[in-house]
């Protein structure tokens, strides 16, 4: 039902409904949210479309309120018929390639910090392994060089008793 505008001096025809007369830039909207809870189910909107002189839109909110909605406010089943052209698919196929790609580059990310970890654990193991190894070797080393030597010093120790035995 179209509205007029009051401008001061006289009243303006308007090809549309003034929610407010006094602004005719404020938006038009089929369903305005506010305080709440409000429940919109299975509805239908249509011819909302955009103007030089306002904004329109299918779901709003109030302007300029100081009041929060309630969070149980709720829209199920809407039905649009009009589109917002290829701008608004552009928009959102953009938005869903850049979360794509920034969860493939997080996947990577993690991958490669799992397989530094796990490089990094065996290098470690792998390094802790030598050492004991090296370790190993040298207590075994040691223990036979000690007994090589006490043998030498036993066999030395005897051959010089029997010398002595027999030149006595």
């Amino acid at each position: 039902m179209p509205g007029t505008y009051w401008n001061g001096t006289h009243h303006i025809p308007l090809q549309r409904s003034a929610p407010i007369t006094w602004d005719i830039t404020y938006p038009v909207q089929g369903v305005v949210l506010s305080d709440g809870p409000q429940y919109v189910q299975n509805t239908f909107f249509n011819n909302f479309p955009p103007h030089e002189k306002y904004t329109s839109g299918a779901i709003g909110f109030v302007r300029g309120s100081r009041w929060y909605s309630s969070p149980l406010t709720a829209v199920s089943g809407a039905v649009f018929g009009f589109d917002d052209g290829v701008s608004g698919l552009v928009v959102v196929v953009v938005v869903v390639v850049v979360v794509v790609v920034v969860m493939v580059v997080v996947v990577k990310v993690v991958i490669v910090v799992v397989v530094v970890g796990v490089v990094v654990v065996v290098v470690v193991a792998v390094v802790v392994v030598i050492v004991v190894a090296v370790i190993i070797i040298i207590i075994v080393v040691v223990v036979v060089v000690v007994v090589v030597v006490v043998v030498a010093v036993v066999a030395i120790v005897v051959v010089a008793v029997c010398f002595i035995l027999l030149f006595i």
